[in-house]
């Protein structure tokens, strides 16, 4: 089974695997800092997830009503 160990940072809860591969074979690369890189990524995260969930809200109500005129239209 996949290993599921967390670790945290800052306010983000990151698979300590995913963490090792950023740090040590992305960021190098790229030339950037993981302080950073972990701390734009938290606030981007924290900027994104109300207006994520309020499109997740509505894509729920979409997908309601098109299964509610399904349902009505059954057999038809």
């Amino acid at each position: 089974m996949a290993s599921t160990e967390h670790v945290n940072i800052g306010h983000l809860s990151v698979d300590r695997r995913f963490r090792t591969f950023i740090e040590n074979e992305v960021l190098p690369g790229a030339g950037l800092d993981a302080d950073r890189f972990w701390r734009e990524l938290e606030s981007l995260v924290e900027d994104l997830t109300p207006i994520n969930r309020e499109l997740l809200r509505i894509r729920d109500a979409m997908q309601q009503s098109i299964d509610d005129w399904h349902d009505m239209h059954a057999g038809k």
